[in-house]
């Protein structure tokens, strides 16, 4: 594959790991930023969701697809974007109210002379939005921040009812407290395992190989209130990613991802990438093409680069699909940390229609 015939792109930035840290509002402690109305709604979700995890309530099949992406976050956590795809069948209004929590995978619910009752979620969140339906389809773009390790995501969603809606006074099943709740229409709930990558342990690692629907250049970083919106964010770089793999001819494969944990001279990484492409056939992959390697050192870096002082290794590549014959392709991706003297591969898979 000749240089001429792709466009790459090679982005060495520093990115600040806090701004990865999306301010997220908890349904317990932040209430008192909502209205009541909003307040007994979200309430109203919490509990869906902890009935679900006394084993009172099962989850909804086939309404709600969770697609979760890995990055670095802050203080040993691992940043989780993740795009929640709705169907339109379960949601009326205009607007809807969701709510994320997060319990470690092992969580089994208490017995009856268990006093202390559920632990508390290790993440929640809860947010209202429009619901923007798309070929049948409401997406939602948010995150949560966990350490690496097992866990089981719950996401309940309802229709909002802007304060219109009855309430009831009910016993909380996990404060033991009577408490003020909006009366759901109707609630629908995900729960779903999920294993969170520890990318804090020294060892060569990448983030999730992100597929690029668009990349939008920001004149500045984006705020809280921006990034939670757009939680694929990267510095001042907007990523819209493209949530499935599949192309036609006329189109380009773009991807983005982050290097981590790499060795380095007084801060300088020394790091080359390299792209082999496979044609994957029933009777196994066959080599297609490659690009040149792109490499990540004193000598393409910026002056003043330094891992130690949180710059980070960003990297992708624009590849016109105009080359490659319709087919399904598997895309090897390997890194190579020359100071480190380790390797790392991650693959991608996509097909090329006519």
């Amino acid at each position: 594959m000749k240089d001429s015939a792709r466009n790459t792109w090679l982005v060495a930035c520093w990115l600040a790991i806090a701004s990865l840290t999306a301010p997220f509002a908890s349904a317990q402690n932040d209430v008192e930023d909502f209205e009541d109305w909003q307040a007994a709604e979200m309430r109203s979700l919490v509990n869906y969701v902890t009935a679900s995890r006394n084993g009172q309530q099962a989850a909804d099949e086939g309404t709600i697809e969770l697609l979760t992406s890995f990055m670095k976050g802050a203080d040993g956590n691992t940043y989780v974007p993740f795009t929640l795809l709705v169907d339109e069948s379960v949601i009326d209004n205009d607007n809807i109210v969701t709510y994320v929590a997060v319990t470690d995978a092992n969580e089994t619910p208490p017995t009856e002379e268990d006093e202390a009752g559920l632990p508390e979620a290790l993440f929640e969140n809860a947010f209202y939005l429009e619901a923007d339906e798309d070929d049948g389809i409401v997406q939602i773009d948010r995150a949560l921040q966990v350490p690496g390790g097992e866990y089981t995501v719950y996401i309940a969603i309802r229709d909002s009812e802007d304060g219109d809606g009855p309430t009831e006074r009910i016993l909380n099943p996990r404060t033991r407290q009577v408490e003020t709740v909006s009366i759901a229409p109707r609630v629908t709930l995900l729960r779903q395992q999920l294993t969170v990558p520890d990318l804090w342990n020294d060892e060569l690692q990448t983030s999730t190989i992100i597929l690029t629907d668009e990349v939008q250049p920001l004149s500045e970083p984006p705020s809280p209130e921006e990034l939670a919106e757009f939680p694929y964010t990267i510095g001042t770089t907007r990523v819209v990613p493209k949530l499935d793999g599949n192309y036609e001819q006329d189109d380009v494969l773009g991807f983005v991802f982050m290097i981590y944990n790499t060795g380095h001279d007084d801060g300088m990484p020394d790091v080359s990438v390299g792209y082999d492409f496979y044609t994957v056939t029933d009777d196994g992959d066959e080599f297609f093409n490659r690009t040149d390697p792109q490499v990540m050192n004193n000598q393409t870096l910026p002056p003043g680069f330094d891992v130690t002082q949180g710059f980070q290794l960003v990297t992708g590549q624009n590849i016109p699909l105009g080359g490659f014959p319709a087919a399904s392709y598997r895309l090897e991706i390997v890194v190579t940390d020359n100071e480190g003297d380790s390797e790392v591969t991650q693959n991608l898979l996509f097909s090329v229609e006519d």
